[in-house]
């Protein structure tokens, strides 16, 4: 084998070493890209699945919340019903008394002006003495 045959012999055994060097490297590289981007892909469905789960629970917390307030609305509503309903019997009662004072009023007056004689006057003193207990105007 003469010189030159010899430096291509040489060269093209440089270069084909390299050549698969390079492959390897490329093959090798792809290989690492490859993990790189599946822990990526990992890391990602890990935090989306995270979050799901944090937004799941505050979901289940707000429902419960807004049964509570619900229910406490539907307390409020009925106890302003009976507020209402209490204002309604107060205002009768309001009524009916100062209908029944008119009464013993007018009753007290039909008395005083029948005849006078000692039993009359003494029913009417009693008669007036039971109302003042009571509370009510003469």
């Amino acid at each position: 084998m003469n010189t030159p045959e010899m430096l291509i012999t040489i060269i093209i055994t440089v270069l084909g070493s390299n050549l698969i060097t390079l492959f390897t490297l490329k093959q090798k590289k792809r290989k690492e890209s490859n993990d790189v981007e599946k822990s990526n892909i990992e890391l990602a469905t890990d935090a989306v699945n995270n979050m799901l789960d944090s937004v799941n629970k505050l979901m289940d917390k707000n429902k419960e919340y807004t049964e509570i307030i619900l229910c406490k609305n539907d307390e409020i509503s009925k106890m302003k019903g009976e507020k209402e309903d209490n204002g309604k019997r107060i205002e009768l009662l309001e009524k009916r008394l100062n209908r029944l004072q008119n009464i013993f009023t007018q009753v007290i007056q039909i008395i005083e002006s029948m005849p006078n004689n000692e039993t009359t006057e003494k029913q009417i003193k009693s008669i007036q003495k039971l109302i003042k207990e009571a509370g009510c105007k003469e």
